[in-house]
């Protein structure tokens, strides 16, 4: 097996993070109107609790050694292994086409009208796939600088918009406080992909892969509940009828000269987007190569599949489909995040009785 490139665990962190920012900055508005600020509060803090219980599996599995988990099925049976590579890869490109539903969506809400989707989607998809070549030493040394000014204009939108938010817009927590909170934790766990794919970036690390899982999960519920505080405090009830109320409440801010402070949130947004697009192709390469390793035309197999993807979701309407892909969604984290760590301590506990 060739040595892997390594990267440090803050560097696994930055690429977490990064990644789960672009979520930050697209709040979903479902349940907001429904939610006082404490609810906001405990509904981030127990979203970081849930992320890191669907962690912990596959970091408790992988504890010793520096193989992940690909290695591990593929050290027990090539079959296995196979099998393995395949499911990976399999949620790679769904993980990949629902980002890019996401992307279209915004685009078609939030971006200039005369721009073309359908360009815009190619140029994007190229730039990840030229981009995923460097490998992931490359992909996480630009997360960090990515992450943290992401993170810097997070908190600076929120400090501008203190002046519009409204005291009646913070009502005490309703008396299914913690049932709305613990609801709207558990539906924003599957727009934190990344948890699904930690099996594949342990063996990449130097240092405690769970430090770095706890650091991203607590910035995770920290940057959540600033996002949707912002909005919520901005535009009470009405941020459960808009799209994407975090966007919606920005763009209302003015600071000083920044008179266009929605033209910043798409560039921050655009940033933190590409580091997760990239390292889903990157991670969706790495298993093609180890499936068909004399193939030379993935990345332009890829390109076209995500291009082809953009020019139906501009000729199509989604509204149930989305519903399907998030239930297919919570299906694979059950299979990557509790279903294969089980199976393979399983079958560990077998090899070392016989």
């Amino acid at each position: 097996m060739n040595e892997r490139p390594k990267i440090s665990g803050g560097q696994l962190t930055a690429l977490l993070f990064a990644g789960r920012m672009s979520g930050c900055l697209l709040l979903s508005s479902e349940g907001l109107a429904q939610f006082s600020v404490v609810d906001c509060l405990l509904s981030a803090a127990l979203n970081g609790l849930l992320l890191f219980f669907l962690f912990l599996p596959t970091l408790r599995l992988l504890r010793t050694g520096e193989t992940g988990t690909t290695e591990r099925v593929y050290a027990r049976s090539t079959i296995g292994g196979k099998i393995t590579d395949t499911a990976y890869l399999v949620l790679c490109l769904f993980i990949l086409l629902i980002d890019m539903v996401q992307f279209s969506d915004f685009a078609l809400k939030a971006m200039h009208e005369g721009l073309s989707l359908w360009l815009l989607s190619a140029v994007f998809v190229v730039a990840c796939i030229v981009a995923s070549g460097c490998g992931i030493q490359a992909i996480a040394r630009a997360s960090a600088p990515v992450a943290v000014f992401a993170a810097a204009c997070l908190i600076v939108f929120a400090v501008a918009l203190i002046p519009q938010m409204h005291p009646f817009h913070f009502s005490p927590p309703q008396t299914e406080g913690l049932f709305l909170a613990m609801k709207k934790a558990v539906l924003d766990l599957p727009r934190t992909a990344e948890v699904a794919a930690i099996g594949l970036l342990y063996p990449y690390v130097n240092g405690s892969q769970t430090r770095s899982c706890v650091r991203f999960c607590g910035l995770t519920a920290v940057f959540s509940a600033l996002a949707i505080v912002t909005a919520v405090g901005v535009l009470g009830g009405t941020a459960g009828m808009s799209a994407y109320p975090f966007y919606t409440a920005v763009s209302a801010a003015r600071i000083g000269v920044l008179q266009r402070l929605d033209a910043l949130v798409v560039a921050v947004w655009l940033g933190t987007f590409f580091v997760r697009f990239t390292l889903f192709v990157q991670l969706f390469l790495e298993r093609l190569s180890n499936l068909f390793p004399k193939q030379r035309f993935g990345r332009v197999g890829l390109a076209l599949i995500l291009i082809g993807a953009a020019l139906w979701i501009q000729n199509s309407s989604y509204g149930d489909e989305w519903r399907i892909a998030t239930a297919v969604y919570w299906g694979m984290l059950a299979v990557f995040c509790f279903g294969l760590p089980l199976i393979l301590k399983g079958g560990g506990r077998r090899i070392a009785k016989a």
